[in-house]
């Protein structure tokens, strides 16, 4: 009897990561670095007409900074020393968040192989030790997601406004675009995973993610559109719970209102706003971690066993009936 890979992994990886609080702490440090998988370059995708975060606004922005600068010595070392400080804080953010995200796979790795997950100080030195690793590899993720979205922003300024012909040859762009989104990103899980979980260098890490994605095409696609199916479909869950999280909030409006105190109203709006908050963060940590926790089982079931895609399952159950 064929069991699905996809339903075991799933399982296995909800198991984990409920039984195991180490992943929300480290599932929420790493979703600053961005998503496993593609939901980061789809992120970048939806808000890509929004001209706020369009890249070629950033030069604009810029140039509109440098004028605001003070023309004063003392002004100036003021400005150097906040670029300074920021520039700090954004490295210790980037810092935390490779970590942790080297560590959430060392656990799940660790766990496939002994069925004992961690500590949070042993999972955090293994994340630790591969930060460079990992952080090259996300940076080269970043740049091949940016090439992408360039390419597809391109097709679109040639072929969006045309006939019917440039909108269908825009729609296959469209498509190869998020297929060669989808297995940029396997490459990068796998080739984390070989940095993290056998302690390869960067380049051979990186290879033998590629060799191993090329081995399981069509099973790294699969997996790849199933957790971006259940991405948002958890996102619209999130969406539906949030109504319920601001019952409380609603619930004091509606007694300040009735007692005529704006204060009563304020505290709502404030408890309704925290509990927001919360759930949007334990939902990020929860989802991050758990979407990590399957693509490192399914990659250590490939790399060990071997996985048979679904749809060559299928095919091949077809033609053995024919």
């Amino acid at each position: 009897m064929y069991e699905s890979i996809y339903r075991q992994a799933m399982t296995k990886a909800w198991y984990l990561v409920w039984h195991n609080k180490i992943l929300w702490i480290l599932g929420l440090l790493s979703v600053m670095v961005g998503q496993f998988g593609v939901g980061d370059f789809v992120g970048k995708l939806l808000y890509w007409n929004d001209q706020t975060i369009h890249p070629f606004y950033v030069f604009s922005y810029a140039a509109y900074l440098l004028g605001l600068l003070p023309h004063s010595f003392m002004g100036t070392m003021g400005v150097l020393w906040a670029l300074i400080l920021t520039f700090l804080v954004i490295a210790l953010f980037v810092f935390v968040a490779v970590s942790a995200q080297g560590a959430l796979v060392a656990v799940v790795a660790d766990w496939y192989k002994s069925k004992k997950a961690d500590k949070l100080m042993v999972a955090w030195h293994k994340g630790v030790k591969h930060f460079w690793r990992v952080l090259a590899i996300n940076i080269l993720a970043k740049v091949a997601f940016g090439v992408l979205l360039f390419l597809l922003g391109w097709a679109i300024s040639i072929f969006g406004q045309s006939g019917f012909f440039s909108l269908l040859l825009l729609g296959v762009i469209f498509a190869v675009v998020i297929l060669l989104a989808f297995a940029v990103a396997a490459i990068t899980v796998y080739s984390i995973g070989f940095v993290v979980a056998e302690d390869s260098d960067l380049f051979n890490g990186f290879s033998r993610g590629w060799q191993l994605f090329m081995e399981h095409l069509l099973v790294s696609m699969e997996l790849a559109i199933l957790l971006f199916m259940v991405g948002w479909i958890i996102l619209a869950l999130a969406f539906l719970i949030s109504f319920i999280v601001f019952l409380p909030s609603a619930a004091l409006w509606l007694l300040g209102g009735a007692v005529g105190s704006a204060a009563i109203m304020w505290i709502g709006l404030a408890v309704g706003l925290i509990l927001l908050a919360v759930m949007w963060v334990l939902s990020g940590a929860l989802f991050n971690a758990f979407t990590v926790s399957v693509w490192i089982y399914c990659f250590m079931k490939m790399k060990h066993t071997g996985i048979v895609s679904r749809l060559g399952y299928g095919v091949e159950k077809l033609f053995r009936r024919g």
